[in-house]
């Protein structure tokens, strides 16, 4: 659990990030928008869509009225889509958008994420938000609210298990932000399609073919 976001300004890219320690020790790939490069890291920037190279999921270019900023990635088969449209530190929502490997189960998952989230700053369970849809069975939901570097904010996750791979979404938003923030990080994480399934791969065709 080695990642976070912050709620001030460009900060703001780092805050309430909670995936799994990877094996690699060396730094992430960050990577903006703009410059993207192909030919680095786990994600794939094409026309329509990022795609994790690995597992096959597609990553929206906008979830909702949040478009994509930044693209991370940690480690082999693990990364990270980051969606704002106006950023955390400006009082808006933001979202982190991962995928990676399910190394463990998905309650022993969920509960690293807690520990890693309640260490960093103090909060205290909550409901859902309003309007937030249900996920896939294999899902975990969980929402706080809490304080951090002095500013009051709302943070919470679903985690998906769909096979081999995680898919889960961190939704932060700043209390000054008001409805109309909550609403646009609750429109992107329900534009986020959970029901994803790996896609099957190709068999070689037998030579007496």
């Amino acid at each position: 659990m080695k990642r976070v976001r912050t709620c001030s300004a460009l900060i703001a890219v780092f805050l309430f990030s909670a995936p799994p320690v990877v094996a690699s020790s060396a730094p992430p790939i960050i990577q903006t928008v703009e410059e993207h490069r192909n030919d680095i890291g786990e994600i794939e920037k094409r026309k329509a869509d990022f795609r994790h190279r690995s597992a096959g999921f597609l990553f929206p270019l906008q979830l909702g009225a949040m478009p994509a900023r930044k693209t991370f990635t940690y480690g082999p088969g693990d990364a990270e889509v980051y969606y704002t449209l106006y950023g955390g530190g400006n009082g808006d929502a933001w979202l982190s958008l991962y995928v990676y490997p399910a190394t463990i189960g998905l309650e022993d998952e969920a509960k690293n994420v807690d520990v890693a989230l309640l260490q960093r700053f103090e909060a205290k369970p909550i409901t859902p938000p309003h309007g937030l849809n249900s996920g896939p069975i294999a899902s975990i939901d969980r929402w706080f609210r809490g304080t951090v570097q002095g500013e009051d904010c709302l943070t919470g996750y679903r985690v998906v298990q769909s096979g081999r791979w995680f898919i889960k979404s961190r939704m932060s938003v700043p209390i000054r932000g008001g409805d109309e923030a909550l609403k646009r990080g609750v429109d992107a994480m329900n534009a986020i399609s959970w029901f994803w399934t790996e896609p099957t791969r190709p068999r070689a065709q037998s030579a007496r073919a």
